[in-house]
């Protein structure tokens, strides 16, 4: 690689350096370690969302004006760091104490792994990351024509995130240190959230090593899902309001960064305002009582126009476009509501954090479960509140629970519930109000929650943010009598213990190999991630689509085509194609686009004509299949995944 491109790889890394340097900038300028790290995540984020709708605006999502937009802002951090540079050096400082390196360790192998990875799970194949290369093709976030719906009609700011580094570097290299800061940021917050709930040291730093341990958290940190990200602004949020409601005068500029990490979340993915939903409750309330009118009319004013700010521009693309075009919605939020309908989607919720991936043993919970419900009258309406050709009692089986989609955390779970019981039998002896209030708001989202979203065996996933924001009042359960006890280090190797085999044999990027006939039974052999070429990594939970997918690029790329239409399913895996023609550096622009649409819509770029046809739609690939008049005609095999030709368009060799 010449030093051209070496360069413009490690342009990819100036926004984590504009999150480095705030962070240093803040801590220099008084603000704890926590809060600096999380005023910088915050940061980072509206400023790469701001700027990415900004230029999106004009079209202007490129190198050189992001290029230039982090060059400034990073310059502008490093001038004033430099003038505080002997302050800043306390950053660095750390504590030899056994949940310091349990933190440290898990941090360091998931950096490792975030470097070293591929993004390979599901979602990101077939929305979160192809959405980033049309917006990149497009040159604006403009709504635009395809199979897949969640590509226009999910929140943008993850992806946009993802899309600054992604134009810089010119690659995917960087992507999963965007969930990896996320994660970081989210354990800062939840120390400070515990320190600010009237935590000692230590039980700040049961709240991180909580967090931090946590299988679906370990799982996520690496990935390119949403999750982590709704985490750490929804932490971002809470720390920032609890800061609101316990000065005397909190500062309007206060108030609208909280606002500005509430919104920002669900922007980020929905659940970020269901479960949040208590907390802004809660908030919203307590800066609202004695205060004058004027300046409560001021906080209002700032909120609204905050909120405005950040949902106005994807709402405007979404209404601009005919709004929904699809039925996403029915299929997410539950079809009926009440008690009923509620209670058993909170119950099935909770039972996907106890699975073991033993056969015997979840046959038998789960069985029980669905007696209970049943007995409960809780199952009548689950034809209205389950995901289509999801059924309850079908969990993962064997090391399928150190999968990021449907991983449990039994240990977490029951921490929670323990700690919960402990603080209502303490209450009001010993409990504070506030950890009462705070146990209360993280409730009401927990049960909004249950009573929005359908239920799906994948959901642990949208747990996390929940996980992240109640591991403070599980750490201030803890008797600060203990803190210095046997018992303590036993819960700081305990929790270590659990988050460690998802650390390791994680499913999608394992460090170790696995063989199927271990115990529990695998369905097929798992080589560590290490050994396998990128290609083996991006395919990893498919593996039986990376031929297909391989042949059909080639017939792409031997057409000499620059037109490539897609007919995809809508859920049929796009990134790759995306993905390999980039890998192969043709000599000539390539435009794709997505065709044969049930609605006719307007491409961004202008009319579009393609010269070959990438096929993924349910069911075999035609021999021949006509698009707008114009015939193609199969190239290999039947196959359900498949590339035609026009009959005139020859074949390179």
């Amino acid at each position: 690689m010449d030093i051209a491109r070496w360069l413009s790889a490690l342009a990819g890394l100036l926004p984590f350096g504009f999150v480095l340097g705030v962070s240093l900038l803040r801590f220099a300028q008084g603000a704890d370690r926590a809060r600096a790290i999380t005023d910088a995540f915050l940061a980072w984020t509206i400023v790469s969302y701001g700027s990415t709708e900004l230029l999106g605006r004009f079209h202007q999502i490129a190198f050189y004006p992001f290029f230039v937009l982090w060059i400034a802002a990073n310059g502008w951090i490093l001038y004033h760091v430099h003038h505080v540079r002997k302050q800043a050096l306390g950053f660095w400082q750390w504590q030899n104490t056994l949940p310091f390196w349990i933190v440290a360790a898990f941090v360091l192998v998931t950096l490792f792994i975030a470097l070293t990875t591929a993004p390979n799970n599901w979602d990101s194949q077939t929305y979160h990351l192809p959405r980033i290369e049309h917006w990149v093709q497009n040159g604006s976030l403009e709504v635009y024509p395809t199979s897949i719906m969640q590509q226009n009609e999910t929140g943008p700011l993850a992806e946009t995130l993802l899309l600054q580094t992604r134009v810089l570097s010119g690659s995917d290299f960087f992507y999963p240190l965007v969930q990896w800061v996320s994660m970081l940021c989210s354990i800062a917050a939840v120390f400070r959230i515990t320190r600010q709930l009237g935590g000692s040291d230590t039980q700040c730093w049961i709240a991180a090593v909580f967090l931090a341990t946590l299988p679906i958290g370990v799982l996520e940190s690496t990935s390119t899902q949403t999750d982590y990200v709704v985490a750490a602004l929804l932490t971002c949020f809470v720390t920032l309001g609890l800061e609101t409601i316990t000065q005397s005068q909190p500062s309007l500029r206060l108030v609208l960064a909280a606002t500005a990490a509430a919104a920002l979340s669900g922007i980020a993915k929905p659940i970020g305002y269901l479960i949040g939903s208590g907390f802004a409750l809660w908030f919203g309330i307590c800066l609202s009582r004695r205060v004058a009118l004027a300046e409560w009319f001021s906080r209002v004013a700032g909120v609204v126009v905050v909120l405005a700010l950040v949902m106005a521009p994807f709402a405007t693309r979404y209404i601009g476009a005919g709004g929904t075009q699809s039925d996403l919605s029915k299929y997410i939020t539950n079809g009926s509501f009440g008690v009923k309908q509620t209670l058993d989607n909170f119950i099935r919720d909770a039972m996907l954090n106890f699975n073991t991936g033993i056969p015997q043993i979840d046959t038998f919970t789960n069985g029980a479960i669905e007696t209970i419900t049943s007995r409960m009258g809780l199952d009548t309406y689950r034809q209205d509140t389950s995901e289509l050709g999801h059924p309850f009692s079908r969990p993962p089986v064997g090391f399928l629970i150190f999968h990021e989609d449907h991983s449990p955390n039994p240990v977490h779970s029951i921490l929670v519930i323990v700690a919960l019981v402990m603080t209502v039998i303490r209450w009001p002896a010993r409990a504070s109000p506030l950890q009462f209030y705070y146990w209360g708001a993280w409730l009401i989202g927990v049960v909004v929650f249950a009573t929005i979203l359908r239920w799906n065996p994948f959901q642990t996933r949208y747990h996390l943010p929940a996980f992240a924001l109640v591991a403070p009042v599980v750490a201030m359960a803890w008797p600060q009598r203990w803190s210095h006890s046997r018992k303590t280090a036993a819960l700081f190797l305990i929790l270590a213990l659990t988050g460690l085999p998802d650390l390791l044999l994680n499913q999608a990027r394992a460090l170790i190999p696995l063989s199927r006939d271990l115990l529990p039974p695998g369905r097929r052999d798992r080589p560590s991630y290490l050994t396998q070429s990128s290609l083996e990594r991006l395919f990893v939970n498919q593996p039986q689509l990376l031929a297909p997918y391989r042949d059909a690029v080639e017939v792409i790329v031997r057409s000499n085509a620059s037109q490539i239409g897609l007919v995809l399913g809508v859920d049929s895996w796009e990134y790759p194609i995306w993905s390999m023609l980039g890998a192969r550096k043709l000599d000539h622009p390539v435009r794709i686009e997505h065709v044969a649409l049930p609605r006719a819509s307007r491409y961004p770029l202008g009319p579009f004509v393609p010269d070959v046809l990438f096929w993924n739609e349910y069911g075999e690939a035609p021999p021949t299949f006509t698009l707008d008049g114009r015939e193609f005609v199969r190239v290999g095999p039947p196959s359900t995944i498949a590339a035609y030709v026009r009959p005139a368009l020859a074949l390179a060799p």
